[in-house]
């Protein structure tokens, strides 16, 4: 969600189910991708049921603050 063209569109529509792939890229929360996600999450949170995906090992990192 670089642009917040992207994301207000996103945002607007009210969603059942977030499927994020490749989620092993949030593991810096300082970062602005993370920032963005977890914005647009929060965002969503009542309404959606959210999954996450990765294939690439996380070790000792915790995905539960998302």
């Amino acid at each position: 969600m670089r642009k917040d063209s992207y994301r207000e569109l996103l945002e607007n529509i009210p969603w059942d189910l977030i499927i994020m792939d490749e989620v092993h890229h949030l593991r810096n929360l300082e970062t602005k991708t993370t920032k963005r996600v977890l914005d647009f999450l929060d965002t969503q949170k009542k309404q959606s049921q959210v999954i996450l995906m990765t294939g690439s090992p996380i070790v000792n990192l915790s995905l539960i603050h998302i």
